[in-house]
């Protein structure tokens, strides 16, 4: 029987699929650690955390549409920040 990972890294976009991953990931495993990653030229989600708020940032010159978010999703921003 294979067992499950214990560190699940998803990206982090306007925050949605981090936020999927980590409830499912949860649900096969509580205990799993889990890490969200940007670029650090769209670090939108990393500077509202430092910040304790949703900061906007200018949107990242890039041709990856999921790195556009200027600012984690209202409903996503406080479940990223809880894990």
């Amino acid at each position: 029987m294979k067992r499950p990972a214990s560190t699940l890294i998803a990206p982090i976009g306007g925050g949605g699929l981090l936020a999927g991953c980590a409830i499912a990931a949860r649900a096969r495993k509580p205990g799993i650690r889990i890490f969200g990653a940007e670029p650090e030229v769209a670090n939108d989600t990393y500077l509202s955390l430092a910040a304790g708020r949703r900061v906007a940032i200018p949107p990242p010159e890039t041709i990856a549409d999921g790195l556009r978010a200027e600012r984690p999703g209202e409903i996503t921003f406080p479940f990223c920040g809880s894990m």
